[in-house]
């Protein structure tokens, strides 16, 4: 499925590549300044370290992590019954359901 991608990808031009590591390993090895689109879901709070883990590492280098919703929703974020600012958001799915 991966080499299918991969292939699909190098005929439009973009070569995939696949890391295996830790993501503030992998992102933090990028070039100074880099620019990382994250597409953010509140799912949950091993989610959200990881991205203030790889954060820290870009901002480090002079790099920033973008974080963008809309990854798994099915809903237009304005749509939705809180806000997305982070202490807005609820913090678990009991939290969400009461929202």
């Amino acid at each position: 499925c991966v080499r299918a991608v991969a292939q699909s990808l190098l005929q439009r031009g973009v070569k995939l590549q696949v890391c295996h590591a830790l993501p503030e390993e992998v992102l933090g090895a990028l070039p100074h300044g880099s620019l990382v689109v994250c597409q953010q879901e509140p799912v949950s709070v091993e989610c959200t370290d990881v991205e203030d883990t790889v954060e820290a590492v870009l901002q480090s280098k002079g790099g920033q992590l973008w974080r963008e919703w809309g990854a798994m929703s099915l809903y237009h974020r304005d749509d939705l019954p809180f806000r997305l600012a982070y202490d807005d958001m609820p913090k678990c799915f009991t939290e969400l359901g009461a929202a």
